[in-house]
């Protein structure tokens, strides 16, 4: 469920082969294909009228790189080369209207400190962010890489739930 994903039509995919590990390859293609290459260069250039969606694409790499991660808005932008800091907020919005990720910002007994400390980054589904790095098999094999996984899907569980309950989530 970490690497695939909670997406039906991946999850139920049967493999005649009894190969997982290919099986684990071609989903991660599929959600490249469907999820990423589709939101980045159809779904939200006609929505929102992106002009550069390749700088849109190179930040959710980076922010896929920076994943369960406190932004820094400023670092991305230097990082990114040319980016400004109302694009990078724009182009976030963009991609959590788009259902690839959002951020939960940190907790504090005062709005001010809540609005003035580092928001953390997560992908609704830990899938896509393998599926825009194309990790492969890797996450197999790095601890760190799984509890990062495993963060991430905890986030995104409780912000599903936070969400439909209307409640306020916070890292």
């Amino acid at each position: 469920f970490l690497l695939i994903g909670g997406f039906p039509e991946l999850l139920t995919k049967s493999d005649t082969s009894g190969d997982q590990r290919g099986l684990l390859l071609n989903s991660q293609q599929v959600l490249r294909n469907d999820a990423v290459e589709r939101a980045i260069y159809k779904d939200i250039p006609q929505s929102f009228g992106v002009d550069n969606p390749m700088m849109l694409e190179r930040l959710l790499y980076v922010l896929a790189g920076q994943a369960t991660g406190v932004l820094s808005p400023t670092n991305l932008c230097q990082e990114l080369g040319g980016l400004s800091q109302p694009t990078f907020d724009k182009y976030l919005s963009y991609l959590e209207k788009a259902f690839l990720v959002f951020t939960l910002p940190n907790y504090s007994g005062r709005e001010a400190a809540i609005q003035r400390r580092g928001r953390k980054l997560y992908f609704v589904d830990g899938a896509i962010r393998n599926a825009a790095l194309q990790r492969g098999l890797a996450p197999l094999e790095d601890p760190i890489e799984q509890g990062m996984l495993l963060e991430n899907l905890v986030a995104a569980t409780s912000h599903a739930l936070a969400t439909q309950s209307g409640f306020r989530l916070f890292h």
